[in-house]
């Protein structure tokens, strides 16, 4: 959550900004800004921006190797429920020392095993069977 403060002082402003990030008010960053009102203006377009569009968040390696927790995003799971996959041997996965590591194409083949067909694709099946 940001908070704002604008202080007008003859041609500037004073600009306060803080972000915290919970409810807990754990300040994270605060800065004073002296500025004029074309510059403030680019101040709050650029933050706009950036809370409109963020940046993308870091993809996955290209090399088709996950981490686990790579994996998890990937799959959009719980790490823990990726753990629990992997013991119930349902996920392929290898080890390096004590890092679990997972081919994309292992969690592809996870992803189309437990794929769920839909009403027209069971029907069309069962109509192309008889």
């Amino acid at each position: 959550m940001f908070l704002f403060f604008l202080v007008p002082k003859e041609n500037q402003f004073i600009f306060f900004s803080t972000l915290y990030l919970s409810s807990k008010t754990h300040t994270l960053m605060t800065e004073i800004i002296v500025t004029t009102q074309p510059e403030l203006k680019a101040i709050i377009e650029q933050i706009l921006r950036e809370v409109i569009n963020p940046r993308p968040q870091p993809t996955m390696s290209d090399d088709g190797l996950y981490s686990a927790q790579e994996a998890a995003n990937y799959l959009k799971v719980p790490k823990t429920t990726l753990y629990q996959l992997t013991h119930r041997r349902e996920l392929s996965f290898s080890k390096s020392g004590r890092d679990l590591i997972f081919f994309k194409d292992d969690l592809d083949i996870y992803l189309k095993a437990n794929r769920k067909a839909s009403r027209k694709e069971i029907l069309h099946n069962l109509n192309t069977q008889q």
